[in-house]
């Protein structure tokens, strides 16, 4: 088969043609692969996303190594990414089996600085409201820990 010089002209600029539609689908692969990438990146290493990792336990064992002014160990653990700067949370007390918070005005705080991997254990009290001070018996108490606030140094 003989070709005319259009002929083959044509089918040069066909095939570049071609190749140039692959180059921009691939550019195109190329863009939304990095997007996909950099939102779930972008996601793990936000502020919300690394405080979830950090995880804050009270143990009202009466056996504990605690005062007994201070009967409460908390131990707060930066499972994050990101060093803790300074935390706080409202630390709650419910009697065994009810749903009130017996608490008044019970924000535990530290700014004991807390390195990624690492943990921070402390002695704590708690307060009840005055109306409630007639369930003040420990062993019936339980308690948790609500509105955990985490100021990181995101380095």
């Amino acid at each position: 088969m003989d070709y005319s010089s259009n002929d083959r002209e044509e089918k040069g600029e066909e095939v570049k043609e071609t190749i140039k539609k692959k180059k921009e689908n691939n550019i195109i692969w190329l863009v939304i692969i990095g997007l996909i990438i950099f939102f779930f990146v972008a996601q793990k290493n936000s502020p919300s996303a690394q405080k979830e990792r950090v995880k804050v336990v009270i143990d009202s064992n009466l056996f504990n190594d605690c005062p007994l002014d201070h009967p409460l160990l908390v131990t707060m653990t930066n499972n994050s990414d990101w060093t803790i700067e300074n935390l706080s949370f409202h630390l709650s007390v419910y009697r065994e089996g009810h749903s009130t918070d017996l608490s008044t005005d019970n924000r535990a705080m530290t700014d004991k600085i807390i390195y990624p991997g690492e943990s921070y254990t402390k002695c704590a009290t708690y307060f009840l409201e005055d109306k409630y001070e007639e369930y003040n018996n420990f062993e019936d108490l339980e308690f948790g820990v609500e509105n955990l606030e985490v100021n990181f140094n995101e380095q």
